[in-house]
């Protein structure tokens, strides 16, 4: 399963959340009869590095619903507590990002959607201004992940849908596929195993769209040497090394898909060698009018350049 699109996507998320502080109380000018022994007023308060807040104090601090803008031309709309954003509200950044949702003790905290500057869109659990719990990101380059986070990453349960509805479902760690998880295409094929630290490990199954089935190992992402089960619909059973399997022409069009799809693991993991290494293998046992001959000459010219 080609992760790429993940890895790529997650990139906007390091600048996560630039959220300003409210400024200390001795540096600031009341502009209207709203004092610290007031239990409650409405009021306007100006700091002097030029951030304003507007609305409902009580006892001397923004309390309720009110309005905060920033020098730099950031804000927030809606419910204060003690000093602090609490409750729902609406963050607009100066980088173009924008949090609608729950608050606590001035972090995002609860359920909320944040629109990071890059465009991807989450929307589910925060934690201290992290998204933490479960949730769904959709990416601008229409790719998805669907499940639980944890301390800003995908960890746990989760789904990541690529643009043309493959999928993996199965378990995150730190934001890498890491655990039992299956991957599915749209022809219908499908890989089960485990993964570590985001690459195929330990004995895979494939159940190809016609009905046959392999059992091989993997090893750091690799298939390995060793013989493989390959199960064919008339009930007979190979066991014959990789190399073998992929020279044996009844099943030269199965064995051509899975060494596209192992290509394109080694390209999500940043080995384009044996990646091309894999297509061009791959290329030699397809029809040349056939979809996976497009696109395996695809993947070769997205590694070429």
């Amino acid at each position: 399963m080609k992760l790429t699109s993940l890895v790529l996507s997650l990139i906007c998320l390091s600048a996560f959340f630039p959220i300003q502080a409210i400024q200390a109380e001795n540096s600031f000018t009341d502009l209207t009869d709203c004092g610290k022994k007031e239990e409650s007023c409405f009021g306007k308060r100006v700091w002097k590095n030029g951030t304003i807040y507007t609305g409902a104090f009580r006892f001397g601090q923004p309390e309720g619903h009110g309005k905060m803008t920033w020098k730099d031309g950031s804000s927030y709309e809606g419910e204060f507590k003690d000093g602090l954003r609490h409750g729902e509200g609406i963050q607009n950044n100066d980088d173009g990002s924008i949090y609608k949702g729950q608050f606590a003790d001035g972090f995002m905290h609860g359920e909320g959607a944040y629109q990071f500057p890059c465009g991807h869109i989450y929307t589910g659990a925060f934690y201290k201004d992290k998204m933490d719990g479960f949730g769904t990101i959709r990416f601008i380059n229409d790719t998805s992940y669907k499940g639980f986070w944890k301390n800003g990453k995908p960890h746990g349960e989760g789904t990541f849908v690529r643009q043309d509805g493959g999928r993996f479902t199965g378990q995150f760690k730190s934001g890498q596929r890491d655990g039992a998880g299956k991957v599915e295409w749209i022809d219908g094929t499908v890989l089960s195993g485990n993964w570590k630290k985001n690459k195929i490990d330990g004995k895979t199954n494939f159940r190809f769209s016609n009905g046959e089935t392999m059992t091989c190992d993997w090893r750091n992402g690799l298939i390995a040497r060793e013989r493989c089960e390959y199960q064919i619909k008339n009930g007979e059973k190979l066991t014959q090394t990789f190399d073998q399997l992929i020279s044996n022409r009844h099943i030269k069009q199965n064995m051509a898909l899975v060494l596209y799809l192992d290509a394109a693991e080694q390209i999500s993991n940043q080995d384009k060698k044996i990646a091309k290494t894999r297509l061009v293998i791959a290329k030699s046992n397809v029809d040349r009018n056939s979809n996976l001959y497009t696109a395996i000459q695809s993947m070769l010219e997205i590694i070429a350049k």
